[in-house]
């Protein structure tokens, strides 16, 4: 879903952004985590998505 709301482009930059993350790679990643690189990566507001 997050896909076709972003993107195709879009939607790779988040995860590789994420996966890049050094703070999060060897670690425990929450859904917060991820929803403040999509919203990083895609300049959008996302709260509605994540709700």
């Amino acid at each position: 879903m997050l896909w076709r709301l972003v993107g195709d482009d879009t939607f790779r930059s988040i995860l590789r952004a994420f996966a890049a993350d050094e703070n999060l790679r060897y670690g425990v990643a929450e859904t917060a985590d991820f929803q403040e690189i999509a919203e990083r990566e895609s300049g959008r507001d996302l709260d509605t998505f994540f709700d």
